[in-house]
């Protein structure tokens, strides 16, 4: 069996494992480094988020409020970030020539709207630190031996004074640092759209609401609510409040098999009694209207539509003619109206998991495991997930610099 010695040894081959390495390096221009992949491709959650343009973080530098966007981990994250946060991410990436730009919603991209500014970036700089890559490399086993790890993949015998486990939400990772001693809090998705039963408003797919009102409720009573844009999909709804539903929501859906009832409000901010008050407006502006016609300038009108069918309004009814149990129900219908959700879909730009190394047994000054020295963690391989926007992306940075420090001066 061929034997190889390294300072470090990176297990990840993607956005967590690449910027702890790179940390190092910069550091301990001395230290041998190996990052290695089990797949055949490096980076590949950063080549396809953002439809391919990577959304490398968020437009968010208060601490406290952008630790506050991890369903799972926002108290140990507000220290991580006070250390290294979003703006440091755009300095960093920004002092090797890749322009960071922010978009309307917080997203904040290469200016080049292309991945592969990212990609190219983090190889060069391995390149130019002489980080070892090795691809197609799956750790069997690890152990510690008289305080030096020993990683086997096939046929070859790694040895490491320190290892950096980075290797996202891999359950044949996890069962390998089960054997290490660590405690693994079973993984549920996380970030998700919603399938809906008998899908009410199919037919309408594309279209969107910019301040929609989400009421969830669970068959073990647990309840959750969220606001934002909302997208009807073939198959249900999705978009950025459905996906921070999910988030925060992830272990109920997962205890109540993806099953809960949704209660969509057009508006979040409106109750029935607002929606009577601009019934009764129209009805003075324009009694011949028909109310099929005349739809709020905040709801597609295509939408407006459906929920006047939801609440049986006749097709030919004007304002003038609005009957009062009529403008009772449009009025329920649209701050609140019922949908059962009968399973979940997937949204193909993020693949996020909740779960991992229980967040008791990581020191977040160094993200060293408590249960073992000289390992450290980063990225999503612990309980650590945050919702969409680059989010999880800065998790990644944040954990895996620091990591990085620790291993670079602590030696």
């Amino acid at each position: 069996m061929t034997v190889q010695v390294f300072d470090l040894i990176v297990v990840g081959g993607g956005a967590a494992g690449f910027f702890g390495a790179l940390r190092v390096a910069d550091l301990r221009p001395d230290f041998k480094i190996l990052l290695i992949e089990s797949g055949r491709e490096l980076l590949g959650k950063v080549k396809i988020s953002g439809g391919g343009r990577c959304n490398v973080t968020h437009n968010l530098f208060d601490t406290r409020q952008f630790s506050g966007r991890y369903p799972r981990g926002h108290k140990e994250l507000l220290g991580v970030f006070s250390r290294f946060q979003a703006r440091d991410t755009i300095r960093w990436f920004e002092e090797r020539g890749v322009k960071i730009k922010a978009e309307p919603d917080g997203r904040m991209f290469p200016v080049s709207n292309d991945s592969a500014s990212i990609i190219h970036c983090f190889q060069e700089e391995a390149r130019l630190k002489r980080v070892q890559i090795e691809t197609g490399k799956l750790v069997n086993s690890i152990q510690k031996i008289e305080g030096i790890f020993n990683l086997e993949i096939s046929d070859t015998l790694l040895l490491a004074r320190n290892v950096l486990w980075a290797t996202g939400g891999n359950r044949n990772a996890w069962s390998i640092l089960e054997k290490v001693g660590h405690k693994i809090v079973a993984p549920v998705p996380s970030l998700f759209s919603f399938k809906l039963k008998d899908h009410p408003l199919a037919g309408l797919e594309g279209l969107s609401l910019q301040t929609a009102g989400l009421h969830l409720s669970f068959a073990d009573g647990s309840k959750l609510e969220d606001q934002g844009p909302l997208l009807v999909t073939h198959w249900g709804v999705s978009g950025p409040a459905v996906l921070r539903a999910s988030a925060w929501g992830a272990r109920a859906f997962a205890s109540n098999e993806y099953q809960a009832e949704l209660k969509i409000s057009v508006l979040a901010d409106h109750k029935p009694s607002d929606w009577v008050k601009i019934f009764q407006k129209n009805r003075e502006q324009n009694p011949r209207r028909t109310i099929y016609q005349d739809s709020p300038q905040s709801i597609p009108s295509r939408l407006w539509e459906r929920f006047c069918q939801f609440a049986e309004i006749p097709l030919e009814r004007i304002w003038a003619e609005f009957k009062r149990e009529e403008s009772e129900r449009l009025s329920r219908c649209l701050s609140g109206y019922k949908l059962q959700i009968s399973g979940r879909g997937v949204f193909k730009d993020e693949f996020v998991t909740a779960g991992g190394v229980d967040l008791k047994e990581v020191d977040f000054t160094s993200m060293q495991s408590k249960v073992c020295d000289d390992l450290y963690f980063a990225g999503e391989v612990i309980n650590v997930d945050g919702v969409t926007g680059g989010f999880n992306f800065q998790n990644a940075w944040s954990t895996s610099w620091i990591a990085g420090t620790a291993i670079a001066t602590l030696k």
